[in-house]
């Protein structure tokens, strides 16, 4: 199938174009040509057309093949130029070529017209390819370059050594400098001068040789006055190609408002927690008023329960919610007479049925708190049970929730241990007999075990 080829032709001989155009024809071409024979034509014919190779004779009336291939530079077209003529000299064609022609042939020769043109339409598309190849890589270092400048982070390059070879405006600027050349000139030593504990950098670079970079690391900076500020790090290396590194590049993050904020975040939290700690310890205190005899049991209660769900392994704000809801799990008891409270002999049915209103009592007291956990459900559910004989709502197995499940073999053993009003204390051993007993089947099987172990193994001791 013929291939399209547009040619320019600089000629004012018709018959030699009709033999050029034959020439490229039979070596299978489908030509579409425009010939021009003065200087005012060719530029026309330049401005108003795309070609895909000029074709140019040497000698033309008013200007010559020099002159054509200055027209065609000036226009700054980019596809090949071949002299064709018949009267041309070495030392003109070589001046030619030096000019800026691709090549020259000689119309007696015009067998060397199609290699010349399949070679020189080759090497243009090679050399378009390349032009546009360097485009886009130019178009993405003013990218990155724009990027580079513009970035709100800071933007570096670092030696292995810890000399900076490179940083953006940000960098300069986060670390208090006016500008990257005096933030690059001041700064050859990265660990001993900008970091406060240099043992981060040294983590840093181990931790690229494991993984190949870091990412989100947060360390403790020095600015150039020395005052300390935290930054958010990401960083990796850049190697040759035996592995080497040759320099390390990263972007780093002023992250010290963040920082501040989880400070006094933290700080307000543990103000509530304090605060929230004394408002249960008074309602606790209260509830010890009311019914002096069972003094001390909350406390104690709270602090094996705590003790209970550390063992188990939860987390120490989930131990924590356990000690809160234990110190006050009677709390409902304010509600009860004092003389069924303190009465030294066995209750009747109807004084334990008021007794048994307890958890619901503190529920209700509860429920409208805001804690940061439902100790309202808990106090609600200590005295339920796995096999649902529990009261008040006669609950099973996991619909109890674990931290309910923790204070009522805590606050059975503690019960049994200790003395009441009505009987003396029976002694811990008769108390972990008790849970032992009925491990899995009123109580936790997991927390009866860590329970067994406090005591068992590691010589817990209720004081």
């Amino acid at each position: 199938m013929p291939r399209p080829l547009k040619v320019l032709l600089v000629e004012d001989s018709e018959d030699d174009a009709l033999l050029i155009l034959r020439a490229l024809q039979k070596g299978g071409y489908e030509v579409f040509h425009e010939r021009v024979e003065t200087a005012k034509a060719l530029e026309e014919a330049l401005e108003k057309k795309t070609w895909d190779i000029i074709l140019s004779d040497y000698k033309l009336p008013g200007f010559n093949g020099l002159t054509a291939l200055s027209i065609y530079k000036d226009k700054g077209v980019q596809v090949p130029f071949i002299i064709v003529s018949g009267t041309i000299g070495e030392d003109i064609a070589v001046a030619a070529l030096k000019a800026g022609a691709h090549d020259y042939i000689m119309k007696d020769r015009l067998g060397r017209l199609l290699p010349a043109i399949e070679r020189e339409l080759a090497e243009a598309a090679g050399r378009l390819e390349r032009r546009r190849e360097q485009e886009k890589l130019r178009q993405a270092e003013e990218r990155y370059r724009s990027i580079f400048e513009n970035a709100r982070e800071g933007i570096y390059r670092s030696t292995p050594e810890g000399k900076i070879i490179m940083a953006n405006r940000a960098m300069a600027t986060m670390f208090g400098y006016q500008s990257p050349e005096e933030f690059m000139a001041d700064i050859h030593d990265v660990a001993g001068q900008l970091y406060v504990n240099p043992q981060d950098r040294t983590r840093i670079i181990d931790l690229i040789a494991e993984q190949g970079f870091v990412h989100n690391y947060e360390a403790q900076l020095y600015r150039k006055d020395r005052t300390v500020f935290w930054v958010s790090m990401t960083m990796q290396a850049i190697r040759d190609q035996e592995g080497r590194i040759i320099y390390f590049e990263g972007i780093d993050e002023d992250i010290t408002p963040r920082k501040k904020m989880e400070e006094e975040r933290l700080q307000s939290m543990a103000r509530l927690r304090k605060s929230l700690g004394g408002t249960v310890q008074a309602i606790s205190m209260a509830v010890e008023i009311k019914d002096p005899y069972t003094s001390g049991h909350q406390k104690r209660t709270a602090d094996l329960a705590r003790s209970i769900a550390g063992e188990m392994g939860l987390s120490p704000e989930r131990a924590d919610f356990v000690r809160m809801a234990a110190t006050i799990h009677d709390i409902g008891k304010i509600a009860i007479p004092a003389e069924i409270l303190s009465k030294p002999t066995t209750l009747t049915d109807i004084e334990y049925s008021l007794i048994k209103t307890h958890a619901q009592q503190g529920y209700d007291i509860l429920k409208d708190i805001d804690f940061p956990w439902p100790v309202a459900e808990v106090i609600l559910q200590h005295h339920e049970r796995l096999d649902g004989s529990g009261y008040p709502q006669g609950l099973r197995g996991e619909a109890i929730i674990l931290e309910a499940r923790i204070l009522a073999v805590a606050d059975v053993v503690e019960a049994i241990a200790t003395h009441r009003p009505y009987r003396p204390a029976r002694g811990i051993e008769h108390a972990l007999e008790e849970i032992r007993k009925n491990r899995g089947i009123l109580y936790d099987a997991e927390v009866v075990d860590a329970c067994l172990r406090l005591f068992l193994e590691k010589n817990y001791v209720m004081v």
